[in-house]
């Protein structure tokens, strides 16, 4: 929660310092859903620990035409009630539209978008069998292709990998016995989704 918090006080801030009238929208809301493969630390079969379903959420305020900040919410759920894991996550994000930045060729960029997103987050993982809840940092990077369907709306994929700091069980729900330290581990997670643009203007940030 501190994470979304600090996120929409970045966003008045910001507004507050810049206090301009842009020609474009700049807020969007994203709903995600798909799945994630274990990939450390490697204590189980990872074809029966993939993370079904993945699901994402997500509100985005673009700076500008080419930097934004993005406040997510992630959960996955590995395994069954006889062995497995769930994660709840939130985390403050940096975004880049790499479209823009690189170049891509202006009628590329009509329709077709791709943003770069980093950053840092907080969560917890409880055993589906019963255990207690403990709670992780993470650090995420991932990759978001975008088609444009309409000015209100986009639909996109996501490629992303999170890191896990100090985790004390497996993705089968069991303890890794690392002691106070836990593990790094290690998600790799694919999904597709909708954007929803809002504001009053015809374009968005995205797009403009």
């Amino acid at each position: 929660m501190g994470c979304i918090l600090s996120f929409f006080l970045c966003v008045v801030l910001v507004q507050t310092l810049t206090a301009q009238e842009k020609k474009y929208n700049q807020f969007s809301v994203e709903v995600n859903l798909g799945g994630t493969l274990p990939l450390r630390p490697a204590t189980v079969d990872k074809s029966e620990f993939v993370g079904l379903p993945q699901v994402g959420l997500g509100a985005r305020y673009m700076l500008n035409r080419n930097f934004g900040l993005r406040g997510g919410y992630g959960y996955d759920r590995f395994g069954d009630q006889t062995a497995g894991l769930s994660m709840h996550r939130l985390g403050l994000e940096a975004v880049v539209n790499l479209g823009n930045v690189v170049g891509f060729p202006h009628q590329w960029r009509k329709s077709i978008g791709l943003l770069v997103h980093s950053g840092i987050g907080a969560g917890t993982a409880t055993p589906l069998q019963g255990g207690s809840v403990e709670h992780i940092g993470n650090f995420l990077v991932g990759l978001t292709p975008q088609i444009k369907l309409s000015n209100r709306f986009s639909l996109v994929g996501d490629l992303s990998f999170t890191t896990n700091f100090k985790q004390h069980y497996g993705y089968n729900g069991l303890s890794l016995q690392a002691g106070e330290s836990g593990e790094t581990g290690g998600m790799l997670s694919a999904s597709i989704g909708i954007q929803i643009y809002l504001g009053k203007e015809y374009h968005h940030a995205d797009w403009y």
